[in-house]
């Protein structure tokens, strides 16, 4: 199992902890160890506010990032993932809001499921998404 398969199991595992009908984890990982966790809760707060966008709740990428430390932010990478509710993995790519969260908290990267198999990978700052 590699380092990143074992980072987005770890994610699953937060996962499980949501709520919602769609379950999402996140995990911040810094030099090889995990600085933060979240999963998607039913909370509002100002980051994720955008226009249009009535259903408040903090996404499990935010929520990882807001329990790291914020001097550990910068260089780090954030892994997501989803859940069915049969325990399959599913795509979690992050949203816009996500993505221009993690790129002004300067996350080097960020990997998320796309199934049980596979996983994407985002470059903030260095093009576009590519799957692994």
């Amino acid at each position: 199992m590699s380092r990143h398969e074992a980072y987005l199991n770890k994610a699953r595992e937060i996962a499980s902890l949501s709520h919602f009908r769609i379950r999402m984890g996140a995990v911040v990982v810094r030099q090889h160890r995990v600085i933060g966790t979240g999963n998607n809760v039913l909370k509002s707060h100002p980051m994720m506010h955008k226009p249009g966008n009535f259903f408040r709740c903090i996404h499990a990428e935010i929520a990882a990032c807001l329990n790291a430390p914020r001097d550990g932010l910068a260089g780090s990478l954030v892994y997501v993932a989803r859940i069915l509710k049969n325990g399959n993995a599913a795509l979690a790519k992050p949203c816009e809001v996500c993505d221009d969260l993690m790129a002004r908290f300067m996350v080097r990267r960020a990997y998320y499921t796309v199934d049980n198999t596979t996983f994407g990978e985002v470059r903030y700052g260095q093009g576009f998404p590519r799957l692994i």
